[in-house]
């Protein structure tokens, strides 16, 4: 999944063990990887899964064939020099107004693949704190002021990001409570920043 969400491209990952090899997938959502497994039934033992996830159990001597076939399906399918991510923004609002109506945006839960989290947008919040956390810094750990209040915020992946005290910055985010040692919190999971 994280090849997948880097890279921006469909990703196979396969264990081989023998006569039989297993394989997880991961897509993106120009490209429907069941609908490619489907479209070769014949080379796997079993697969399944959903457009953006699946799992197959294959005939080791078959994978040559697979790649090829699926290699053919995304030059088909996919034109690598226009693909980027997108983010959905369901919805821009301000911290405070997001955290006064958080209880009715858990009502929507669960999320998950069928029921995503709702995505935000909150512009011109000033950062106020900002820290590389996780094994080599890999992600951001923010404080954020909106109004009059400071807000937490995560930026998991993004310790790259040249995000500095002071800067005013646009976030796209889902949010939840974090609850660390024995106090909740509303925190922002960062997608996205944009420094204004």
């Amino acid at each position: 999944g994280r090849l997948s969400e880097e890279l921006y491209r469909p990703v196979v990952t396969i264990s081989t063990s023998g006569e039989v090899s297993k394989g997880s997938a991961r897509s993106i959502p120009e490209f429907d990887i069941v609908a490619a497994f489907h479209k070769n039934r014949g080379l796997f033992e079993r697969y399944g899964g959903h457009p953006r996830a699946a799992g197959f159990t294959i005939l080791t001597e078959n994978l040559p064939h697979l790649n090829r076939e699926l290699l053919l399906l995304a030059d088909q399918e996919l034109d690598l020099s226009t693909l980027k991510p997108e983010i959905q923004i369901d919805c821009e609002t301000s911290l405070d107004l997001l955290s006064e109506n958080f209880e009715f945006v858990q009502l929507l839960s669960p999320f998950g693949e069928q029921n995503p989290a709702p995505v935000f947008l909150t512009r011109d919040v000033r950062v106020v704190d900002v820290r590389g956390v996780g094994q080599a810094n890999a992600h951001l750990k923010m404080k954020v002021l909106d109004g009059d209040k400071i807000w937490d915020a995560i930026a998991f992946r993004q310790g790259g990001r040249d995000i500095a005290p002071g800067d005013l910055v646009d976030i796209v985010y889902t949010a939840d409570i974090n609850n660390w040692g024995g106090v909740s919190k509303l925190q922002m999971n960062v997608q996205d920043i944009r420094i204004v």
